[in-house]
């Protein structure tokens, strides 16, 4: 189950992939290797790809996360508040 600060980290990161301005500057980074038009579609609405790839953007920073922040975690005990823990070293 997650926690609050999960949910909350969950929400931010889904802001600020779904942000327009995050679509734009992808896109223009994409422009620059030859990849053109592949977020936007030629009437400035997101394309199918543009979707999709958010979705995937959004999904590998959340596992990114969950990762780094279960490492903290071992059978109930906060690693960090409790470092002399024999589980956290």
């Amino acid at each position: 189950m997650y926690s609050t600060n999960d949910k909350i980290v969950l929400f931010v990161l889904f802001v600020v992939v779904a942000h327009p301005m995050s679509c734009k500057c992808i896109d223009d980074v994409l422009k620059c290797v030859g990849l053109k038009d592949l977020i936007y579609a030629s009437s400035k609405s997101l394309s199918i790809c543009g979707v999709v790839l958010q979705g995937l953007v959004f999904i590998m920073l959340f596992c990114l996360y969950t990762k780094n922040s279960r490492e903290h975690f071992r059978e109930g005990v906060d690693c960090d508040e409790d470092a002399d823990h024999p589980d956290c070293q």
